[in-house]
C-alpha cells in the first residue's frame, strides 16, 4: 500500500499507518471489515461518535493521528480500500 507524505506517522515518520473506521457496522458489513482488520488494512475505532477522533493509526509506533469530524448517522453497507482510504459505497 503506497502512502504519500500526509499519511505518515508525525511521531515515528513510518508510512505504515492505516485509517480508523468509526461506526455500527450494519450485519452485511461486519464480516469485510473484520477481515480488513485481520489484514491489518483498517482499525476499528468503536462505535462512539465523538466531534474530534483520530484518523489513523500507526502500525510501526502505536501513535493516533489526524482528525475526523463527526457527521450525521449512517448505516456502512459495503467498502473498500484504495491506496490506504477507506471509501464507503
Amino acid at each position: 500500500m503506497g502512502a504519500s507524505n500526509s499519511l505518515k506517522c508525525p511521531l515515528c515518520r513510518s508510512s505504515d499507518t492505516v485509517p480508523i473506521f468509526y461506526g455500527f457496522p450494519s450485519h452485511d458489513s461486519m464480516e469485510p471489515l473484520l477481515r480488513a482488520v485481520d489484514r491489518g488494512e483498517i482499525e476499528l475505532g468503536g462505535c462512539v461518535m465523538l466531534d474530534k477522533r483520530p484518523s489513523r493509526h500507526c502500525k510501526n509506533c502505536g501513535h493516533y493521528f489526524g482528525l475526523t469530524k463527526a457527521s450525521g448517522p449512517f448505516n456502512v453497507q459495503t467498502f473498500s480500500m484504495k491506496n490506504g482510504e477507506m471509501f464507503i459505497l
